[in-house]
């Protein structure tokens, strides 16, 4: 039978990029300053959640652990680690709203702006960095990805709103917060298809895109 390393995954945190931005004010320095501390928080409860999975039994869940649904067959009293560190597992830090943090900065429609492309990608070639760090450090597999997650950037969405009112951006009529997922990228702005592209594989070569545009660029919008 073969088996295959990162069969399992441990635990997602995801930061809320767009929020860093609105603390930092507009700040360039101040938004590294936010986005180190918040990266450092999201190391801790990363790790906590590899320790309280370490805590588990295979007789927690029998399938997983003694019947060979992870790859190995587990002793009832065996440590369930096993089965995690040399890099087998991964634990995932997240990020939703990356197109919104460029925004902050850069005011909207920035996609042909040089300068706002290079500061997002910044910012991913920073958490990559981290995650590879990590995984050297503690041994099991730390990976990035844009967290899929329409829910939970809708309760980042009324969090920030009772924290920072409504968020008037020049030269657009948009006064909610908006933060995007899968591929923070909203339909209303009507990229043609080869700047998305070009944007994906750029970034593609930093890291491993797990979610995929669930809207085609050439759609028009409904929104008014």
């Amino acid at each position: 039978m073969e088996v295959n390393s990162g069969r399992m995954n441990l635990g997602v945190v995801t930061v809320n990029l767009p929020r860093i931005a609105l603390e930092s004010g507009g700040d360039k320095e101040k938004f590294w300053q936010i986005f180190n501390e918040r990266m450092n928080i999201a190391e801790d409860a990363l790790v906590y959640r590899v320790e309280r999975t370490k805590e588990a039994t295979p007789a927690n869940a029998p399938i997983l652990y003694q019947y060979g649904a992870f790859g190995k067959r587990l002793g009832k009293y065996d440590q369930v680690d096993q089965l995690f560190r040399h890099r087998r597992a991964t634990v995932s830090l997240g990020y939703i709203g990356l197109y919104e943090v460029a925004t902050v900065f850069y005011g909207p429609n920035w996609e042909h702006n040089p300068e706002a492309k290079q500061f997002t990608i910044d910012i991913i070639k920073d958490m990559k960095a981290r995650v590879e760090e990590w995984s050297d450090q503690y041994d099991y597999h730390f990976s990035i990805y844009s967290t899929p997650s329409e829910s939970l950037t809708d309760r980042f969405c009324r969090l920030d709103t009772e924290k920072f009112g409504k968020v008037r951006i020049s030269q657009t009529r948009n006064t909610t917060p908006i933060v995007s997922t899968t591929m923070f990228v909203r339909t209303q702005h009507h990229l043609k298809s080869w700047i998305l592209k070009k944007f994906i594989l750029k970034l593609g070569r930093l890291v491993a895109l797990s979610t995929i545009v669930n809207t085609l660029c050439s759609t028009k919008s409904k929104s008014p």
